[in-house]
């Protein structure tokens, strides 16, 4: 079974051009026109984001107009982080420590 988890956070803030779209999910990938609006963001937060969703199996994009806002938009397909987990789990030890697995289905 192929169970999917879409997440969306929405904002009403200036938006993003669209050739910067790309950039906002690099380090350090803060924008020079909100440095002003926010000095102490360090453009990390999209960057280590982007890499928590990738290694759980997902995806993450944005939709966003200029002095509109932007949509986030988070994707995980759950089987593909499942049979990870399973994966790891059943090359463990048979007398490992573990006595069950970190989730539930």
């Amino acid at each position: 079974m192929n169970l999917n988890f879409a997440l969306q956070v929405q904002d009403q803030g200036c938006g993003i051009p669209e050739d910067k779209i790309d950039a906002i999910f690099m380090n350090f990938g803060n924008l020079a026109e909100h440095r002003d609006a926010n000095p102490s963001g360090r453009g990390l937060g999209l960057s280590i984001c982007k890499s928590i969703v990738q290694n759980m199996g997902g995806r993450i994009f944005v939709e966003s107009r200029v002095g509109e806002g932007s949509i986030f938009n988070l994707i995980f397909d759950t089987k593909s982080y499942i049979n990870q987990e399973l994966l790891e789990y059943e090359s463990l030890p048979k007398n490992s420590s573990m006595c069950s697995l970190p989730w539930s289905i």
